[in-house]
């Protein structure tokens, strides 16, 4: 079987940033019926290093901090605290319990912790976090929701991005370890998919999530790729290989042929770091052109002098939820008219 990991948190954070209202509208429906969406979610990644760090615990991490706004009218925003947890964690209760008293201490507003269940463990259900002593008691209830409560049958039949996700995981750890079966059911996915008539912006990003889920080593993506092009998905899957790789591969071998007279390993190794922020800029404009029909030309000029991938990450999750290019230009550190 293929020796890459499954990036399950890469992935799963990435549906955070772009399908936050179907996540919610398909596993905790009460949030979402909470929520005033005609005012977009405010993804507060800044604020995360104020909560995360113990010096007992050691480095800790949230997933998402989103500030919403509530649908009842009350002034008062919410901080929705997020984790998807995908291994068992005898220490996720207390965990949640310290997070939750930080951000209440820190921006003195509710806060709604929720834990995404995406481990493969049908056992593990974890309890609220509960400490007495003496008859004085702290208990904390958060929310949660386990994937695999989840049957197949509604996962294939929901037009839910989120159920698509939920499945990719599904054959990441059914073919751990039986790489012909992953190649079939990765082409089924792409196919059930196109049927079920996504946009083609959340394809994009459905499949790179695939992709992140289930690794494939050299010679077993090449096979893949190559049934997936002898099949009839990719007439009209212009996004058969994410923007990611295609500009990854192109970096790489340009970067090998530059690298002739440099050193073939120079090379290589410059035209991966290359594809990469090449494959970055390219989401982002694509995600501003698809949310906002323009892309200021200032911001392309900008994008282009970027050299920082760190940078450009968060760029490209800020371009999936920011509410205007105005709003995108102050992020970039540039003058608005």
């Amino acid at each position: 079987m293929s020796d890459l990991i499954p990036d399950f948190d890469g992935a799963w954070k990435e549906a955070w940033d772009f399908f936050l209202r179907p996540f919610l509208r398909l596993c905790q429906r009460p949030v979402h019926r909470g929520i005033d969406w005609s005012k977009p979610p405010v993804y507060l990644d800044t604020e995360l290093g104020k909560i995360t760090y113990d010096a007992e615990l050691g480095r800790q991490h949230l997933d998402r901090l989103i500030k919403v706004t509530r649908a009842d009218g009350l002034p008062q925003d919410v901080l929705l605290h997020t984790e998807t947890q995908s291994h068992r964690d005898p220490e996720m209760a207390f965990r949640m319990y310290r997070y939750h008293n930080r951000l209440v201490e820190l921006r003195g507003r509710p806060v709604v912790c929720l834990v995404i269940l995406a481990d493969d463990d049908p056992l593990w259900r974890p309890e609220p976090y509960d400490y007495e002593l003496w008859g004085c008691r702290s208990r904390f209830d958060y929310l949660s929701c386990k994937l695999l409560d989840f049957q197949d049958d509604f996962l294939l039949r929901s037009r839910n991005p989120i159920a698509k996700v939920i499945l990719a995981q599904r054959i990441a750890h059914r073919t751990a370890s039986d790489s012909p079966e992953r190649c079939r059911m990765k082409l089924q996915w792409i196919r059930q998919l196109l049927q079920q008539g996504f946009r083609r912006q959340d394809l994009h990003r459905l499949f790179t999530m695939l992709e992140r889920m289930t690794p494939l080593t050299g010679e077993l993506d090449i096979e893949f790729r190559h049934q997936l092009k002898q099949s009839e998905p990719y007439k009209t899957m212009p996004f058969v290989t994410t923007l990611e790789r295609v500009a990854m591969e192109e970096g790489l071998s340009q970067g090998i042929s530059q690298g002739i007279s440099q050193g073939i390993s120079q090379g290589i190794s410059q035209g991966r770091a290359e594809g990469q922020l090449s494959a970055l800029r390219e989401s982002i404009g694509d995600l501003l052109k698809d949310r906002f029909g323009v892309i200021p030309e200032d911001v392309v000029e900008r994008l282009e002098q970027e050299s920082n991938t760190g940078t450009l990450r968060l760029w490209n999750r800020r371009a999936a939820t920011i509410e205007s290019t105005a709003s995108f230009q102050s992020l970039l550190g540039l003058r608005t008219s």
